[in-house]
């Protein structure tokens, strides 16, 4: 990402942020209270500390590695010396306006060894990250779950002008969700300077993990058994498990914390880009997860889904740089990328992610399509729930008025069902915290009338179950088209189109005006069991145009808070035809575009 889209970006996620939380004009949020969120620093006298040691760190495997498991699960199982968590008594107290107080321990924790210091070099060798634990005033102490909130950050730990937004996240899902919230920064570790790396670059994100998948593929053509252990995937899967432990550990000694110590038995991930996909396998590898919330990674899948982009863009998104500056995609049906894709590709754990899961996707990202989940979602067991959040690209800044107040509700809605499974289980009576879970219960089909022909149609009818779930309060039909001029299948707010009606930004980016519209719309029927939705959308002259349906459920209430929990149909395409031929070998190198 260049510097100055960079920064427009953040400068525009905080404005976004800020508007999500308190700014009663927001619709769907009502809020009458401060004018801003704020926090301070401050030291207490006191020490805690933990090494795991005398403790079974992998008895919440969900598979044995040594008979069943991947590359990732051993990985993850393999025994460290290195993990250690400490509290020094640094910690941050502010007020989330019109919710509650919160205060954030300052945890530095030590998740790993990852290869070796001459193989990955110094900075990511030893995995060190700051990890705040977020606890509300308006704590509900008899709740056993938390959210695992998986981030990024630059090391070494103790950072903080990078974490702002990052802090009022955590602050707001904590006193929204009266649980605790763990935001774990530093994955991964970096910037990274590998020794052999041929051009000595300091690498982060995406850098990091296209140079570990074309280690991995090099030294998998050489036999290599350290091939295995290359993938970024597993230390960040490692780091987000040992987190969790560190958390229960934290939480079970830190008197001064909470009034008792804190019982945390389970957890509900969530992550963007590269930590939503972290999302996915630790929800792969730990029992403890019983739902998780990926942002802006949906990508499962990954070998038909990668063909797929390039049919619709005749080669790759600029976003994706990284990957072809190191020849990774001309290397798509080699079959070393298809044993990179059997350890980190979410679609290969599908059978372990049974638990709830709400999928948080932008219209108009950059690095993902509109139709990625139409390569999985059939095939995922549990409860599964998409949020598009239209008008936002992959940061999702002008999403977040959406898609918070939805995380909330999901995670709530999560832990309520998990304590009611459980009391259940027990032969308890159930009382008002086993209450029934209120998620969205809304099932969809879509079919083409007229395909291949100038009135080719998508069609979509939807069924709201108001019985098993709540009624919805509104819903939209989102719709938008393709540029016309293009000729690629693209949504993308941004692109490297030479052709530009606004000024470009740094790296020849080219921002673009694709808006995506929506009419209200009602139900074709009601019953006292389920309402039906009928919409459709006539394929454009020249072009592609797309649509889905949006609903606003009820979320949770908090004092001046209403929260809406908001739920999206898959997007449909029309028309079905693909504008590029697909590619194959070598020449789905291709170009960026």
């Amino acid at each position: 990402m260049t510097t100055r889209k960079a920064t427009w970006l953040a400068c525009m996620a905080s404005v976004a942020l800020v508007l999500a939380l308190v700014c009663s004009t927001v619709e769907g949020i009502k809020y009458t209270g401060f004018e801003k969120p704020v926090y301070r620093r401050e030291k207490e006298d006191v020490y805690y500390s933990g090494d795991g040691k005398g403790l079974d760190l992998n008895k919440n495997l969900r598979v044995d590695p040594a008979s069943n498991g991947t590359a990732l699960d051993k990985y993850v199982a393999t025994p460290d010396p290195s993990y250690k968590w400490e509290y020094n008594g640094t910690k941050m107290t502010g007020i989330m306006p019109g919710i509650s107080g919160w205060t954030a321990y300052e945890v530095v924790l030590t998740s790993q060894t990852w290869l070796t210091e001459k193989e990955v070099g110094t900075v990511c060798n030893v995995w060190h990250h700051d990890m705040f634990v977020f606890v509300p005033d308006n704590l509900d102490d008899t709740v056993e779950t938390a959210i695992m909130f998986i981030t990024e950050g630059i090391d070494p730990p103790g950072t903080h002008n990078d974490k702002t937004q990052n802090i009022l996240l955590g602050s707001a899902a904590a006193t929204g969700t009266k649980g605790v919230t763990v935001a774990l920064f530093q994955v991964p570790n970096q910037k990274c300077l590998f020794p052999d790396d041929p051009i000595q670059k300091h690498r982060e994100e995406d850098a990091v993990i296209a140079y570990t998948w074309k280690k991995f593929i090099e030294l998998t053509r050489k036999g290599d058994p350290r091939a295995q252990e290359w993938p970024l995937r597993l230390p960040m899967t490692k780091a987000a498990v040992r987190a969790m432990d560190a958390t229960q550990d934290f939480l079970s000694k830190c008197t001064s914390c909470v009034k008792r110590p804190l019982k945390t038995t389970n957890f509900v991930a969530m992550g963007a880009s590269k930590r939503g996909w972290t999302t996915w396998t630790t929800g792969a590898v730990d029992k403890r997860i019983i739902g998780m919330a990926p942002i802006v990674m949906d990508a499962a899948n990954q070998h038909q889904l990668f063909h797929r982009w390039y049919q619709n863009f005749g080669g790759w998104s600029f976003a994706i740089h990284d990957y072809t500056e190191e020849n990774l995609m001309g290397e798509l049906d080699s079959p070393e990328f298809q044993d990179l894709l059997d350890i980190i590709d979410p679609y290969v754990y599908r059978e372990r992610l049974t638990m709830p899961k709400l999928v948080i996707t932008a219209t108009g990202d950059e690095f993902f399509q509109a139709m990625d989940d139409h390569f999985w979602w059939n095939d995922m067991p549990g409860d599964n729930f998409l949020c598009r959040a239209a008008n936002a690209d992959h940061s999702e800044m002008t999403g977040i008025p959406v898609l918070l107040p939805s995380v909330i509700s999901f995670v709530v809605n999560v832990r309520n069902g998990f304590s009611q499974e459980k009391a259940l289980a027990e032969g308890r009576e159930l009382t008002v915290a086993d209450q029934v879970p209120q998620h969205p219960r809304i099932t969809w089909s879509f079919a083409h009338v007229n395909e291949g022909t100038p009135d080719e149609t998508g069609v979509m009818n939807v069924t709201v179950d108001v019985q098993a779930g709540p009624k919805p309060e509104k819903v939209w039909l989102q719709y938008s088209h393709t540029d016309p001029d293009s000729g690629r299948l693209d949504f993308r707010w941004f692109n490297l189109d030479k052709n530009c009606a606004l000024p470009k930004l740094d790296g020849g980016i080219c921002p673009i005006q694709l808006v995506w519209l929506n009419d209200v719309i009602e139900p074709v029927e009601q019953t006292d069991s389920q309402w039906t939705y009928s919409v459709s959308l006539k394929a454009p002259p020249k072009g592609w145009g797309a649509f889905f349906v949006e609903f606003r459920f009820p979320g949770i209430s908090e004092l001046f808070f209403e929260l809406p929990y908001t739920v999206t149909t898959q997007t449909v395409i029309v028309p079905t035809k693909l504008p590029f031929p697909d590619c194959s070998g070598a020449e789905c190198e291709g170009k960026l575009v």
